[in-house]
């Protein structure tokens, strides 16, 4: 899948949901979940580890760290922060100031 396919999606996840911008394993789960119907297949399923299993394996499927590098992408160019991240920044802008 090209690059510039799986950023709009991870983008329009880390919009809409912002518990993702935290998580590296939620954005991977909700990302398989709506654009590979992980819960469905899981829910369908008699055997949910080899449905899972041929989910992740699958070639067309991004793997765990395109996903992050792709938040980690956005996050680093001040975008779609999450409470964490934003939380340090600001610790971090508050002991400049104390230092000047």
């Amino acid at each position: 899948m090209k690059k510039e396919i799986i950023k709009d999606k991870v983008e329009a996840l880390l919009k809409k949901y912002p518990d993702t911008r935290d998580s590296d394993k939620i954005l991977w789960l909700v990302y398989l979940n709506r654009y590979y119907g992980l819960k469905e297949n899981m829910n369908i399923s008699k055997k949910p580890y080899e449905t899972f299993k041929k989910l992740i394996l699958n070639s067309r499927a991004p793997k765990f760290e395109t996903i992050r590098r792709v938040r980690q992408k956005f996050q680093e160019e001040g975008n779609y922060l999450g409470v964490k991240r934003k939380a340090a920044i600001r610790k971090a802008n508050n002991a400049k100031r104390k230092k000047l």
